[in-house]
């Protein structure tokens, strides 16, 4: 945002965060759930919608404009203060996909280029947290190799 106040759409870091993902199907539903929504919101705003932006949640005065990054903070600490899940950041989302693909058995490379990180150990060493569990697992798969247990 600039001085002004407006809008303004900045680049992407690297150009190669500009990529297709494929996402569960849980996703698709919701964000087809919530383009009917905007839809519904540009339909109702008439001629006041601004078409330079093309939002997925815009903003709630209705007029096409981005949320404001605070309003997203300020609804997530909202939340987690309702869901006893306090101290965590909206970042905090992205560590938190990282792991549970590392759980679900995703390989490092796997996570990395869902994630759009341009090195494996940003990903490994930064973003993917080992559960307790899977901390117990080396020494089970030398256990089931040796016979052992």
């Amino acid at each position: 945002m600039n001085e002004a106040r407006e809008w303004e759409a900045e680049p992407l870091k690297i150009a190669k965060s500009r990529r297709a993902l494929d996402m569960p199907a849980l996703v698709v539903a919701k964000l087809r759930e919530q383009r009917a929504r905007v839809n519904e919101m540009r339909l109702r705003s008439g001629t006041t919608w601004d078409e330079r932006f093309d939002c997925v949640f815009p903003g709630e005065r209705g007029h096409g404009k981005p949320t404001h990054v605070t309003t997203i903070d300020h609804r997530f600490k909202r939340h987690l203060a309702e869901t006893d899940g306090s101290g965590m950041r909206v970042h905090d989302l992205r560590h938190g996909a990282a792991s549970l693909m590392l759980k679900q058995g995703l390989s490092l490379r796997e996570i990395m280029e869902q994630l759009g990180h341009s090195q494996i150990g940003i990903t490994a060493n930064l973003y993917t947290h080992v559960a307790p569990e899977m901390k117990q697992k080396p020494a089970r798969s030398m256990d089931a190799l040796f016979g052992a247990g």
